[in-house]
């Protein structure tokens, strides 16, 4: 389950469902599962049994969806319109037993051995006074009147999970044999009345130590849970013409579009239905025909035939040479009006990345009519160290704000 611990998957507020189909069949399961609250993602499982279909973890926004949901689970769904699909859907709590119990332990004695080293202590000794401290916790919330009736439950009878409607559902492959070591308790030692005492006294502990390891391990954990959840929102992309004022041009689309193209928290399947999102007719009309599984690269290959500039590299470098500046435009607007045609010219194999800077300082330069801000700047002397676009932006809309108070 190793897609789980890498898209940081919310096991609380998730779904696993069995049998999709992928095809225009699935979104009635989806529509279902709208009814219960929003849905964060749909992410695919590769490891599905061949008997039970393909798989897909769906994630909700809020807990306050699997409230809802969660009495009505493990729930089979049969299709409306294909009477050979069914689908099956399962709290994912309740057929996953979570492996990063075991390795946050493992994050956790590493760190308590980096800790050891840091105070030059053994790391035998450290271990001592955190299982000192642990004794204690448990002694805490286990009072000794409880000692008898703990002894008295049977170790070896597993706890039972679900109702017993979940017979009729496949276990995941990997998740089952975890799940079975975590449902078996081991049997406790040799009964005894006694209270066992720890090797150390809790005054030996350094708790701001150890308690300091905790805290960056759990803040760790959720700034990487934040970004992997965090989502690209796209710009609404028609291909009309004239281009309606709540949309933005392709070019600019499809540089927003690379982002995505970068994101490796997300999934191919997420990744096309954002796409799919920030479309509308007539450009979505000609990716339809795809299927959910499509690359994203394949959608991109056709849009940029439909709608991509058909100019190869070497006649877009060309054009960039001639662009020089309008009557009335800013330095600063002209600067990325030139990083805009520069970024294109790049994607079709005009320039190399390494060129970018220099290409774009002195073709600014050339096309600028304002000699007397080239002066103040020394843009003449950068050329052999030219600036980096953003640094470059900086200089100009700083040296037109002077000019404006003046």
């Amino acid at each position: 389950m190793d897609v789980i611990q890498m898209s940081s998957v919310k096991i609380p507020n998730s779904v696993i469902v069995s049998g999709i189909a992928g095809t225009e069949t699935d979104e009635e399961l989806y529509d279902v599962l709208k009814r219960y609250g929003s849905i964060q993602r749909i992410i695919p499982v590769d490891f599905a049994e061949p008997a039970s279909g393909k798989q897909v973890i769906v994630e909700y926004v809020y807990g306050a969806a699997m409230q809802s949901l969660s009495p009505l689970l493990p729930y089979r769904l049969d299709s409306k319109t294909q009477t050979d699909i069914t689908y099956y859907i399962r709290a994912l709590a309740s057929v996953y037993t979570p492996v990063a119990s075991k390795t946050a332990t493992q994050t956790y004695l590493s760190e308590l051995k980096d800790i050891a080293k840091q105070t030059g202590k053994d790391f035998a000794a450290v271990l001592r006074e955190e299982l000192s401290v642990i004794s204690d916790t448990v002694d805490l919330d286990h009072p000794e009147t409880q000692h008898e009736d703990m002894e008295q439950n049977s170790p070896d009878i597993p706890e039972q999970h679900g109702p017993e409607a979940a017979e009729q559902l496949s276990p995941l492959p990997s998740a089952a044999p975890e799940q079975h070591v975590q449902l078996h308790r081991s049997p406790p030692p040799t009964p005894s009345k006694e209270k066992t005492q720890p090797a150390l006294k809790l005054s030996d502990v350094n708790p701001p130590d150890i308690q300091k390891v905790i805290v960056e391990h759990i803040v760790r954990n959720e700034d990487s849970a934040l970004q992997a959840h965090s989502s690209l929102r796209l710009r609404p992309f028609s291909g009309r013409f004239p281009r309606p004022n709540n949309e933005v041009d392709y070019e600019t689309w499809r540089s927003n579009v690379e982002f995505l193209l970068k994101s490796t928290t997300q999934s191919e399947l997420y990744k096309s239905r954002k796409l799919l999102e920030s479309l509308l007719s007539p450009a979505v009309d000609i990716v339809k025909h795809l299927t959910p599984e499509s690359p994203l690269k394949v959608y991109l290959e056709i849009l940029d035939s439909a709608f991509g500039t058909v100019e190869d590299g070497d006649d877009l470098f060309a054009k960039y040479l001639n662009t020089m500046q309008d009557n009335g435009e800013k330095p600063s607007a002209y600067l990325q009006r030139l990083q805009v045609m520069l970024n294109t010219t790049f994607r079709r194999g005009g320039v190399t990345a390494s060129d970018l800077d220099r290409h774009l300082l002195r073709q600014f330069v050339r096309g600028c009519w304002d000699n007397i801000l080239i002066a103040e700047l020394q843009l003449e002397q950068k050329k052999q160290k030219p600036p980096t676009f953003a640094e470059l932006l900086l200089l100009l809309r700083t040296a037109e704000g002077l000019k404006s108070k003046t």
